[in-house]
């Protein structure tokens, strides 16, 4: 019971701490105490990581680095563009890219759970390319190769959120926190529990009544929608949404960003975020190509890291804690705290 409790204690602990974060960030963005490039950065950066965190926790949890979420990004992204040619509201265009890319989340965990995760891998990668193959050919809906803007969208609230806008960016850090606090959540509940057991232990699985390609397709569509959702966000955030932004290299990416945060962290998704923000900042800022800082950094992360960032920074700073500790009272709580955000 003891245990419960203080896990419990860690996930509300971990909640709070992403709540005042996100507090401070939306009050300097608000008062305008950071610069608009600083502020539209960390709302790309929060869409990031909504994206990163479904792929994460996929892969943690099913074992499978999907690529397929650049494609169900795309989705979302072109509902936004096309809510805000048709007027629909944001709430309407949020269901309906989560909607569908649930929808298309669940068709590839169906179909998925039949091969190895190998393969599962493969037909991700398939998915993503087709999903490009569509919105090239689709020009009357997408805009082809010119792409469609996003202009702004209307809450039933009545509040408008227009692209790029101060709105729209504390939207994107709100959601972001929101998805964080139900993934901390959700690491606690059977959904979780089963979806790792079908991955680990197929046979003994299937003989307590689990379905492991139930649990995938689940799982895929559970991630499928947060892709969605971060498409709407990313239309929102960019203002524009064409083919280039989701090709083959940028799913890619999303994989390596997750890898670096640490598949399965729900805290590796806010790393995984900013790298996928940032990268492009940096590459420009020392006049080295993006790709080869992305590759360099995965690279090191794989040799030196290979839980990821923030998983291996934490079993450090338990093992730190372990050989310091002031009193033996302090350190149960003070390691499920670190446990709680290696999660």
């Amino acid at each position: 019971m003891s245990r419960v409790i203080t896990a419990l204690r860690s996930d509300a602990a971990q909640i709070a701490l992403y709540a005042v974060i996100a507090v401070v960030l939306t009050t300097l963005i608000s008062t305008k105490a950071i610069g608009s490039y600083i502020g539209l950065s960390i709302g790309v950066a929060s869409v990031y990581g909504i994206l990163v965190l479904a792929v994460s926790l996929l892969a943690g949890w099913a074992g499978i680095p999907s690529f397929a979420h650049a494609g169900l990004l795309a989705v979302g992204a072109y509902a936004a563009a096309f809510g805000s040619r048709n007027g629909w509201s944001f709430e309407q265009t949020v269901l309906i890219a989560m909607a569908i890319t649930a929808a298309l989340g669940a068709a590839l965990g169906f179909i998925g759970s039949r091969f190895s995760e190998l393969y599962a891998g493969l037909l991700t990668i398939a998915f993503a390319l087709i999903v490009l193959e569509v919105i090239n050919n689709w020009s009357e809906i997408t805009g082809g190769d010119e792409g469609r803007p996003v202009s702004s969208l209307t809450s039933i609230t009545g509040a408008v959120f227009f692209a790029s806008s101060q709105p729209a960016i504390v939207l994107a850090i709100v959601v972001f926190v929101v998805c964080l606090a139900i993934a901390v959540v959700a690491r606690r509940l059977t959904l979780r529990l089963r979806t790792s057991a079908a991955k680990s232990h197929t046979v003994a699985a299937r003989s307590i009544g689990i379905s492991p390609p139930m649990q995938f397709t689940l799982a895929f569509a559970v991630s499928g929608a947060f892709g969605g959702l971060a498409g709407v966000l990313f239309g929102l955030t960019s203002g524009f949404v064409s083919p280039d932004s989701f090709s083959l290299n940028f799913a890619a990416l999303i994989v390596a960003a997750a890898v670096l945060g640490g598949f399965g962290s729900v805290a590796g998704a806010i790393v995984g975020g900013a790298f996928m923000s940032l990268a492009s900042v940096l590459a420009n800022s020392i006049g080295v190509n993006q790709q080869l800082i992305e590759g360099i950094v995965l690279i090191a992360v794989l040799l030196l890291l290979p839980l990821g960032l923030v998983p291996s920074l934490n079993r450090l700073a338990r093992r730190l804690l372990r050989r310091f500790r002031v009193g033996a009272g302090l350190a149960p709580q003070t390691a499920a705290l670190a446990r709680g955000a290696e999660e």
